[in-house]
């Protein structure tokens, strides 16, 4: 009996060691959104026949643009120009990742969810309605380039 209570005491250290590694690794995993990206395309998906000026226009605008998040939750666009920061959250609940886009004028927000974010890659979609949705693939920008 004396043995299995010290056997306990010994795993103790190491259930808590694994437990701080999870969840630092998963916040190292929100992380990973800080730093330059460019967006590398753009596809828009809809059951309703989606005029294809629009969906060019959208790709005309997006594509080779560039986006920096900051640690402070800001972001800057170069889409449309150059832009002031606003402001951008990144939360995860449990599997789903979202990041909100806190657009001005106060309370407009721009939801989408995170379907890939790594070190070199970022896939974001956009949901425009009930059965339409924009997908933006963005690659991360050479910090020779920054």
């Amino acid at each position: 009996m004396h043995l299995k209570t010290n056997y306990y005491f010994l795993l103790t250290p190491f259930a808590i060691l694994f437990l701080l590694l999870g969840i630092s690794c998963n916040h190292s995993q929100e992380k990973l959104i800080y730093g330059s990206w460019i967006i590398d395309s753009v596809s828009r998906k809809s059951d309703i026949d989606t005029d294809a000026k629009i969906e060019n226009n959208l790709k005309q605008n997006l594509i080779g643009s560039s986006m920096t998040f900051f640690e402070d939750n800001t972001y800057k666009s170069s889409i449309n120009g150059s832009s002031p920061r606003e402001n951008f959250s990144i939360t995860k609940k449990g599997n789903n990742t979202s990041l909100i886009f806190l657009n001005k004028p106060p309370g407009v927000h721009i939801g989408s969810d995170v379907l890939i974010l790594n070190g070199k890659e970022l896939l974001i979609k956009i949901d425009d309605g009930e059965k339409e949705y924009t997908l933006i693939h963005f690659s991360r920008k050479n910090k020779t380039s920054q």
